[in-house]
């Protein structure tokens, strides 16, 4: 299971469990909160081909943040993870 969580303050979780787990979503006013109360093993994460995360501030501010939750990550074939102000 592949899971993203964004906000207005341009910023990104990405995260994949391996195993049967539950990961529970909670609306804020800026967003979503994931909770991983139980999670024991994140699975494996690639990005290849044009696949890519952006946390890119276009224009409003600092670049974004992304926090990765994953056993391991794999950028291959111009995958690409990336964060800039414009």
């Amino acid at each position: 299971m592949l899971f993203l969580r964004t906000y207005n303050d341009l910023s990104a979780t990405l995260g994949s469990v391996a195993d049967s787990g539950f990961v529970s979503f909670t609306p804020t006013p800026t967003g979503l909160v994931l909770g991983y109360e139980g999670i024991e093993n994140f699975g494996n994460i690639e990005l290849s081909g044009i696949a890519s995360v952006n946390v890119t501030s276009l224009g409003l501010g600092d670049a974004g943040t992304l926090a990765v939750l994953a056993e391991n990550i794999e950028l291959d074939n111009s995958g690409s993870i990336t964060a800039w102000v414009n």
